[in-house]
């Protein structure tokens, strides 16, 4: 994880839009798109939608920052991430990623689900 190359990764930012209600029973398809930035910062955007009729059940999007070990903050990319931005232009990696979950984690499991599903993509540098 982040934390192997010497950072941290705290989100600092978190919004989620619902639209309609995600009912228990459910199983709901969260799609993660990883938005690029110049910034040393990770962004992405969600949408969760019923993987029956695929309606648009909820949107969000988390933004996080890098800090070093003694939680400065950090201005520019770090080395790992630079690289895992490089790979991901050149060999044009999935932007989109699907997720089904069952109701029963959501809302209060749904947000660290969704995290540790986003962090693996990152970390695996």
């Amino acid at each position: 994880g982040f934390r192997d190359h010497g950072y941290f990764a705290p989100l600092v930012e978190l919004t989620f839009h619902y639209k309609r209600p995600i009912r228990y029973g459910m199983e709901p398809r969260i799609d993660i798109t990883y938005r690029p930035t110049e910034a040393a910062k990770i962004v992405f955007d969600y949408e969760i939608h019923d993987s029956e009729t695929d309606e648009l059940m909820a949107t969000g999007h988390s933004v996080q920052v890098f800090m070093d070990t003694d939680y400065q903050l950090v201005w520019d990319n770090p080395e790992f991430y630079s690289e895992w931005k490089k790979r991901w232009k050149q060999r044009s990696f999935a932007t989109l990623v699907r997720h089904t979950i069952r109701v029963k984690y959501l809302p209060r499991r749904l947000q660290s689900v969704v995290y540790r599903q986003e962090m693996s993509h990152i970390s695996k540098c």
